[in-house]
């Protein structure tokens, strides 16, 4: 694009659309008063506010998805959760770990756990298509973001997701900490 405004006003507009799909889920899970409150309260989250206003990161794209599966699956709807993790996984590969912990998650609840198989297979094959087709397209390497990100992991998408499940504490404190950025 010849200019980033052009890309902002469409994650602008996903943003919205994703705003509107989360008021539409409180007023209908909790209490329509609750609604506005946690809509504003979503719109003005910092994440939001800067990966969408501020500076562009890929992860902006990833908040309607996100946001619609997180709806289909406290819905259980299984279709639209499925396409909704699958949209998740075109923003960027590392979300497949997040596919991965909702189906972990949902194995411990009855009603969910057909999915839990469904989204943990999804997570894991997407692993492996990155591993297998993408990353020899980029000349076998992985960039150094995402080489940094998984060398802590493992060398495999096996390996990772082995690790990802027998140290799910280690994993929530990677997610959480601080990744050292360098700016011209």
């Amino acid at each position: 694009f010849p200019s980033i405004h052009g890309v902002h006003f469409v994650v602008s507009l996903l943003t919205a659309v994703a705003g509107f799909v989360f008021f539409r889920h409180v007023a209908s899970t909790l209490d329509e008063r609750a609604a506005v409150p946690a809509l504003v309260v979503f719109l003005l989250c910092p994440t939001i506010v800067l990966q969408t206003f501020m500076e562009f990161h890929e992860q902006a794209l990833a908040i309607l998805p996100l946001t619609l599966l997180l709806a289909a699956w406290s819905g259980g709807r299984r279709g639209a959760m499925l396409w909704s993790a699958l949209a998740l996984l075109t923003v960027r590969e590392d979300n497949a770990l997040i596919v991965i912990a909702l189906g972990v998650v949902s194995w411990f609840d009855a009603p969910r756990r057909p999915a839990s198989a469904l989204l943990v297979g999804l997570g894991v094959a997407w692993l492996v298509l990155w591993r297998t087709i993408v990353l020899p397209g980029l000349g076998g390497q992985l960039p150094d973001v995402f080489g940094n990100t998984y060398a802590s992991w493992g060398g495999t998408p096996g390996e990772i997701v082995r690790a990802v499940l027998s140290r799910p504490v280690d994993a929530v404190r990677h997610v959480l900490a601080p990744v050292p950025l360098k700016y011209l």
